[in-house]
């Protein structure tokens, strides 16, 4: 890629066409350069100043150390945030709710930052940005993290290859003078409620008592609800097979009454057949006959 020179003492004219150069890779700088021109050649200030001042120094961040889970694969999965992925490195980090949507813009060429990152004499970006906004990069998207990368597979991104381009994790907002702002409010945002199931659930990166509580109660609640329904189905199968096994019952207890009156009936008869037993049996032989 091409990278533009200081440019402080060349005429308005090559100026104009070097700020148009690196706005291929830089986006969106163009729309600056009518005002990057005006003030350099008034001010005869250099391009690259100019440039800083499109990436201010919002405050100077506290030295707050930031959680290690903190990766926009969680924020995505914890928070339900949704990534979009930006030329502009301006814009790199933006957060924003739209339609109540959480929408974080990342700047996506990691390859030009890293292709670009010592090259202090050519490029027009000054380096602590460049570096900077490496180091968000390797905070946000980490190595060695099989989610992380499964996250940029699925998404199209190859920038997790190039490592941490011979830099560091780093793990305090007060490395951050100019991205702190943004990193601090994706800070709030993942140690906030999280969205959907996982707001039921505790958090291994700290202990919470309401949230543990409410997780308990939940669990508990939907265990005896289970139970209930098992218990539940359980007595309708019983009642089911009751009721069969007594209609069962009713049978086998109408047929045996109806064997008994037979045997009785036979008995009955042989008994009146013979003129001694039938003189003995006067009511029931004379019935008989």
């Amino acid at each position: 890629m091409v990278c533009v020179r200081e440019l402080e003492k060349q005429p308005v004219e090559k100026v104009m066409e070097a700020v148009r150069v690196c706005t291929a890779f830089t986006g969106h700088l163009y729309e600056h350069e009518t005002r990057l021109i005006s003030v350099a050649a008034s001010l005869r200030t250099s391009l690259s100043d100019n440039v800083r001042d499109m990436f201010p120094r919002e405050h100077n961040p506290e030295d707050r150390s930031i959680n290690r889970e903190l990766t926009i694969r969680n924020l995505v999965l914890y928070n339900k945030c949704r990534v979009y992925w930006t030329d502009r490195l301006d814009r790199h980090l933006d957060y924003r709710v739209s339609r109540g949507k959480k929408v974080i813009l990342v700047f996506q060429h990691k390859i030009w930052l890293s292709a670009h990152l010592g090259q202090d004499k050519h490029c027009v970006i000054p380096q602590d940005i460049i570096g900077e906004a490496l180091d968000s990069l390797n905070l946000l998207f980490p190595q060695n993290n099989t989610d992380t990368e499964k996250f940029l597979r699925k998404r199209g991104q190859r920038f997790y290859s190039l490592g941490y381009c011979g830099r560091d994790r780093r793990l305090s907002l007060a490395d951050y003078p100019h991205w702190g702002h943004k990193i601090e409010k994706l800070i709030d945002v993942f140690e906030g409620p999280r969205s959907g199931i996982w707001r039921f659930l505790p958090r291994h990166d700290r202990f919470d008592l309401m949230e543990s509580a409410n997780f308990w109660i939940a669990t508990a609640a939907a265990l005896l609800a289970f139970v209930g329904f098992i218990l539940g189905l359980m007595s309708i199968v019983y009642a089911k097979w009751s009721y069969d096994v007594g209609v069962k019952s009713m049978v086998i207890s109408e047929e045996s009454l109806e064997l008994t009156r037979l045997q009785y009936q036979l008995s009955l008869a042989q008994a009146c057949s013979d003129p001694n037993e039938a003189r003995l049996l006067p009511d029931f032989c004379s019935a008989e006959e």
